[in-house]
This record gives C-alpha cells, sequence and structure tokens, in this order.
C-alpha cells in the first residue's frame, strides 16, 4: 500500500546491470493498495516498484522521475506500506524478513552517512589543540566501528539473506 497521490497504474520492474525492464503492472485502488502476483520465473533479487510523481512534480503539474521503492524477492510474500513523497523514509515493511532486514539497513546506512558527512567537516572548524577537534575526530572513529559492527551483527543473525549479502556489497 502507498499513501499519497499515487499513479493508478503501478509498475514492477527489474535490474539486469544498468537495464531496468518492466516486467508487470497493476492497477491500484483509491486506497493505494496493490498486487503482484510474482512468477516463477522471477528469480531472488531486487525489484523496483514505481508509485507515482515526486513531491516536486506533483507541486508544479510536471513530469519528471516517479518516486519508487526497491523491494528484495526472495520467494516471500512481501507486503508493506509507505507514503508516496517519501517513500523510502516512511517504509514500514508488514511482511517479509528479507525486506525488514533490507529497509532497517537502508535507513541505518542513511542516518550514518549523514554522521559521516557532518563530522567530516567539523575538524576544519577548529585548531587541532582544541578539545572540540580530537572530540570531533574520536566520534567520527566511533562511528565507523558501531557500523562495523552492525554490519558484523546483521551477517551473524542473518548470514544466508539476500539482504545482507546487499548490505555487505553496498558498505
Amino acid at each position: 500500500t502507498a499513501n499519497g497521490k499515487i499513479d493508478k497504474t503501478v509498475y514492477l520492474s527489474n535490474y539486469s546491470g544498468d537495464k531496468i525492464t518492466v516486467l508487470d503492472s497493476v492497477q491500484a485502488n483509491q486506497n493505494g493498495e496493490f498486487q503482484f502476483k510474482m512468477q516463477q520465473k522471477y528469480k531472488p533479487g531486487i525489484y523496483k516498484i514505481a508509485l507515482g510523481k515526486c513531491l516536486k512534480d506533483q507541486f508544479y503539474n510536471t513530469s519528471g522521475e516517479d518516486n519508487f521503492v526497491k523491494i528484495i524477492y526472495n520467494y516471500e510474500n512481501v507486503e508493506f506500506r509507505t507514503w508516496v513523497v517519501a517513500p523510502l523514509d516512511s517504509m514500514r515493511i508488514i511482511s517479509s524478513v528479507e525486506n525488514k532486514i533490507y529497509f532497517e539497513f537502508l535507513l541505518n546506512d542513511k542516518k550514518t552517512n549523514e554522521q559521516f558527512e557532518i563530522l567530516q567537516h567539523l575538524p576544519t572548524f577548529f585548531p587541532k589543540t582544541d578539545e572540540l577537534y580530537s572530540s570531533i575526530k574520536k566520534r567520527y572513529a566511533n562511528l565507523q566501528k558501531e557500523n562495523q559492527n552492525y554490519l558484523i551483527t546483521l551477517l551473524k543473525n542473518y548470514p544466508k539473506t539476500y539482504a545482507v549479502h546487499i548490505a555487505k556489497a553496498i558498505s
């Protein structure tokens, strides 16, 4: 289910290298609910579901990039709820272990990268002798360790999942 101004037709695509191929389309009802029936021939992997126009295009009534979600298909049912205007930040996985792991990883990765980005530039504002300089450097190193430990925990707890293999490849 996708809330917000969802397009009536929702598209399912897959990735093969840089190529994206539309596999199927379904009609969403007025509540934003839709359902794809995954065919036997669909292999485990990341699939893209195009939901509708991004917020900027909705506001200016222009065509442009669709907002979409990427889900993992690994022969399990996937049920989710999200908002079209912010699909990643609002994603709630209702059923699918693979996707719960995947989206938890994506949100953690986003948050961690935002913190790295901020911490990376802060030391330039302080002399090396300043207490804040060393505190920022220490926090940066601790954040790296925390992120590494998070990935190790994912690998340990879910070693055979497709989601962890993706997380490992991204990190």
